[in-house]
């Protein structure tokens, strides 16, 4: 049987990062905490894009919760012209009892279904003071994907999740041609 371990920290609700200036993706984190350890039967959206991304093709954000009370939220972003993934901006926090803690090298890899939508998930997270990496990785219980009015192409995944050994549940979205 699992348990609903709310989240203990008390950080401003909602929670942004910074991936550009003026760029900056808010998780709504209530809707985060409410994931563990439930899950989701569809993908779900649990933040939103404040700002303008310009010159950005490319933008991946994860959400996740834990039976164990923390929370992951992982933003990237690729600029126009870039060769891959290690040229993207990053930025990622995990919240726990100990507060935010900003990961200092977010490291995630995704693997992909023949339609392009995201079947798996895995995570390397160093913090800062840490010898080890968090370690986790989430497979796809559902996906969707769709192209918007403005030519917008979104995949998205919902998860079941384990980090460091905690079960949790997750959101994994892409969004390409910005």
């Amino acid at each position: 049987m699992t348990k609903n371990c709310p989240l203990e920290v008390n950080v401003a609700d909602p929670i942004a990062l910074e991936l550009a200036p003026g760029a900056r993706v808010i998780w709504d984190l209530d809707a985060v905490r409410r994931m563990a350890p439930a899950g989701a039967s569809e993908p779900e959206s649990l933040w939103t894009l404040e700002g303008e991304l310009e010159d950005f093709t490319l933008l991946r954000v994860l959400s996740a919760a834990f039976e164990d009370g923390r929370a992951l939220l992982f933003a990237a972003a690729r600029p126009e012209g870039a060769a891959g993934h290690g040229e993207e901006v990053v930025a990622a926090t995990v919240l726990g009892k100990r507060g935010p803690q900003e990961v200092e090298e977010p490291l995630i890899s995704t693997e992909y279904a023949a339609d392009g939508s995201p079947r798996r998930v895995t995570l390397e997270l160093w913090l800062e003071d840490e010898d080890y990496p968090l370690r986790g990785a989430g497979e796809a219980t559902a996906v969707a994907t769709q192209t918007d009015d403005e030519g917008v192409e979104r995949a998205g995944a919902a998860l079941r999740m384990r980090l460091d050994g905690a079960n949790g549940a997750g959101a994994y979205e892409i969004a390409r041609n910005l």
